[in-house]
């Protein structure tokens, strides 16, 4: 029989912490994910006042990230970052608690981004061929992350043994373990690059907008490859992970991507239903430097009086009535889709405001004459 002198020494490095790193990795993607779904919630709550289940979800995956952040503070407290020989036994089953608690935080809340995805999607997608897959995808990843999380209590015979080094441990081999997770890993890549380019950019690309709203809706879908992109990166932190026993330092790696993937896909999932915002600040900044381009001050020239009134209005224009642009019309004679249920909600804001605001500010030698002496906006 084995004495305490026989054993190896536990991995110490009392110089390695990535406790400062962990946390700081999870606190910014998570404060920013916030802010993106404030801006998220304001836009369809106030602006286009058109609220859905991707919504919730949403703000359901919002409130598992606050609560994963929340255990992950307090894992780094009790030694997450740090290796086994440089914490206090009682401290580390304390960390080690807190680090199975994130686990099933961090699988629920993938799938409910994945959801809210879904749903985003099922809103623009009427036609059977694209609401069967993503209403496919949306039940399989419901059932898959059940069965992962039931796997996740069910691995040892008792859950405590996970933690608590002080109960014989009686649990899967690791090579199984890291089997689930590799194929946990690959699907939520899957479904990430299916959800962010093989659904939509088909969808979108039959609508008939104008090249310039498609790119841009486009551009905001094509976010979500760096979901697939966080996962990925994640993948080669599972294959050492607990194969010492230190398992507080392996899981540095493991937490900072996941996270970092969970967070992603919230900032991802929510940067479409945001077009309206983008619109509103682009275009007034646009039109303020052109005024400004062309020697008119807010106060001065013929029309300084109505550029001030637009630069006023600037951002109360979000919340004016909203119409649709004659260029980005969708014949909905197929059934294909609803405008009004876009996602995007690609609605230009008091656009007539603006154009007629800009067209005061412009001299007449900038601006292309029709043959009929009329004025066009090259830019509209």
């Amino acid at each position: 029989m084995a004495t305490p002198a026989d054993l190896p020494p536990l991995p110490s490095n009392p110089d390695e912490n990535a406790g400062p790193h962990i946390l700081g990795a999870t606190l910014s993607t998570t404060c920013l994910a916030f802010v993106t779904v404030l801006a998220r919630f304001y836009v369809r709550g106030f602006v286009v006042k058109n609220m859905g289940f991707d919504d919730y979800f949403m703000a359901l995956a919002m409130s598992v990230s606050i609560a994963t952040t929340t255990v992950i503070a307090l894992s780094v407290k009790y030694g997450a970052g740090q290796h086994i020989g440089d914490v206090e036994p009682d401290i580390f089953i304390k960390g080690m608690k807190l680090n199975f608690i994130s686990q099933p935080l961090l699988q629920a809340g993938v799938c409910i981004v994945k959801l809210s995805v879904g749903c985003a999607l099922l809103r623009i997608a009427t036609k059977k061929r694209w609401r069967f897959p993503i209403i496919g995808i949306m039940i399989f990843m419901v059932c898959y992350t059940i069965g992962t999380m039931t796997t996740l209590f069910t691995q040892c015979e008792q859950v405590a043994m996970q933690w608590d080094g002080s109960i014989p441990r009686k649990c899967w081999d690791q090579e199984t373990l890291q089997g689930l997770a590799f194929t946990h890993a690959a699907l939520n890549i899957a479904t990430d690059f299916v959800f962010a380019v093989v659904i939509p950019v088909p969808i979108l690309w039959g609508l008939q907008m104008n090249k310039r709203t498609k790119g841009a809706v486009m551009l905001m879908l094509s976010l979500g490859l760096f979901v697939c992109l966080a996962g990925i990166l994640r993948i080669p932190t599972i294959e050492n992970y607990g194969k010492t026993g230190d398992f507080l330092w392996d899981s540095r790696d493991l937490c900072i991507w996941f996270v970092a993937e969970f967070n992603t896909g919230i900032i991802a999932g929510s940067f479409p239903s945001l077009k309206p915002l983008f619109k509103t600040i682009l275009d007034n900044t646009y039109f303020k430097g052109l005024t400004a381009k062309y020697g008119y001050g807010n106060n001065t020239g013929p029309t300084g009086s109505k550029h001030r009134s637009f630069s006023s209005k600037g951002f109360n224009n979000l919340r004016a009535t909203e119409r649709l642009d004659s260029h980005d019309q969708v014949d909905d004679s197929d059934g294909s889709l609803s405008q009004r249920g876009l996602v995007l909600e690609n609605k230009p804001i008091a656009l007539g405001v603006i154009q007629k605001n800009v067209t005061t500010t412009v001299t007449q030698t900038d601006v292309p004459i029709t043959p009929k002496g009329a004025r066009r906006h090259e830019w509209a």
